[in-house]
């Protein structure tokens, strides 16, 4: 499953009451007999003094009626989902790059995305 987690602070680890973020992913899925793939959401509060999730529940995970048939459809699902919560402040990206396994955090901007690219005037603000 590809996922990234998007939060309001620029520091989840130092974040005081605990950070809220939307963890957001594709992930396939086989329904009726056929392969697919589907946008999951997640929604909670990471706490760092305990190192848990708090209140996690899912806001976005479809059954196979909303299922999409390619990556690229679904691909565009997750982006209008990520640039909702982009727009709702959630601008502070944290994604696992891979193969690396290296951390990187972005912060994003509201802009419009470039035709099915990443969202534009992202910065790398650490590793």
């Amino acid at each position: 499953m590809f996922a990234e987690t998007l939060y309001k602070v620029d520091n989840p680890e130092q974040s005081d009451p605990p950070a809220e973020f939307y963890q957001m992913g594709i992930e396939p899925f086989r329904g009726l007999g056929q392969m697919g793939f589907r946008v999951i959401e997640i929604h909670g509060y990471w706490d760092e003094e305990t190192h848990q999730v708090i209140h996690r529940i899912e806001t976005l995970k479809p059954d196979w009626s909303e299922a999409y048939r390619s990556i690229e459809e679904a691909r565009q699902r997750y982006e209008q989902q990520t640039d909702s919560r982009v727009a709702a402040g959630f601008v502070h990206l944290f994604t696992i790059e891979i193969p690396s396994g290296e951390q990187v955090y972005r912060k994003l901007s509201s802009v419009k995305r470039d035709e099915g690219g990443p969202v534009t005037n992202s910065v790398t603000i650490g590793p």
